[in-house]
């Protein structure tokens, strides 16, 4: 699954949060993988509040297989917390999606 990731530079995190968000993503990917085959994946980062110390985020992923699409956003002020949230969302549309 290519996985492809946009506006994560334009955050305030930490190269090891960025690396360890990247891991974290590959991961859950690949549970989505036993749904969904030959998919793109996209997640949007972004942040909220950039002014003060804590930093909202909002993940935004556009999961693309053949003949279908499936968006799940979430928001949460820890980002590994707000990607895994968005993640399970992303699974319970494939499973909805295939029970039929």
């Amino acid at each position: 699954m290519n996985i492809t990731f946009s506006g994560l530079h334009d955050t305030h995190l930490e190269p090891y949060q960025i690396v360890n968000l990247q891991k974290l993503a590959e991961q859950e990917a690949g549970k989505l993988e036993h749904g969904v085959h030959n998919g793109n994946l996209v997640l949007h980062v972004k942040e909220y509040s950039k002014d003060g110390k804590k930093h909202k985020y909002s993940i935004t992923m556009k999961l693309e297989y053949p003949g279908q699409l499936i968006t799940s956003t979430q928001e949460d002020w820890d980002v590994v917390t707000a990607v895994r949230k968005t993640f399970n969302n992303a699974k319970n549309a494939v499973n909805k999606k295939f029970r039929k």
